[in-house]
């Protein structure tokens, strides 16, 4: 029997991932039950748990499997002369997410689990420290480039507004899921006025 190999291997895991984000929409992530990501799957149990040991080891591939593409999106602006206003970061980080996740809810529930999940808590945290370390880069380079400060100046001042942009994000997040009539693409364009001291 021919051996799986890695791309293979990485390709189901995603297939899987994205079947558990599908039912987290549904039913969230508490109602959610294993037997239902399998349905949703069209695996067997067996070819699941080859993979996968619980519904919150899914949670956290499924939280990275969206994580890491949109990091590798963001990644290349990095390489953009000059490089945009960091609200545009902000954009198309959520514009990414929209669609990825078509519900922004799962994320809002996924962190609720966080507050009295141990397991899902080391996830959440993981993945706002990586977001937030991405921002922060992005930011050092910008205030060097933009504001010509040196090096040391422009690590402090990112260090400094990297959980501001987070916070932006996460702001957006709540917002458009529990706000009647909330304007995405407005929030959007204000956070462009909100300009970083240089």
């Amino acid at each position: 029997m021919p051996k799986i190999t890695e791309a293979r291997r990485a390709s189901r895991r995603a297939e899987i991932a994205r079947a558990a984000l599908r039912c987290f929409a549904r039913k969230g992530f508490q109602a959610t039950s294993m037997a239902e990501i399998i349905t949703e799957s069209g695996l067997s149990a067996g070819a699941i748990y080859v993979y996968y040991s619980s519904k919150e080891e899914l949670a956290l591939e499924a939280t990275r499997y969206v994580l890491d593409r949109r990091l590798e999106e963001l990644i290349s602006v990095r390489g953009e002369w000059p490089l945009p206003h960091p609200g545009i970061l902000v954009e198309r980080f959520m514009t990414g997410l929209h669609r990825e996740i078509d519900d922004l809810g799962i994320l809002i529930q996924v962190w609720g689990e966080a507050v009295s999940n141990p397991k899902m808590s080391e996830i959440v945290r993981g993945v706002f420290v990586t977001v937030r370390s991405y921002f922060r880069d992005f930011l050092e380079e910008w205030f060097s480039e933009e504001g010509g400060v040196d090096t040391e100046e422009a690590a402090r001042r990112a260090e400094t507004y990297a959980p501001i942009f987070v916070a932006l994000c996460q702001g957006y997040m709540v917002q458009s899921v529990l706000v009647p009539g909330f304007d995405g693409r407005e929030y959007l364009k204000s956070i462009l006025h909100i300009a970083p001291v240089l």
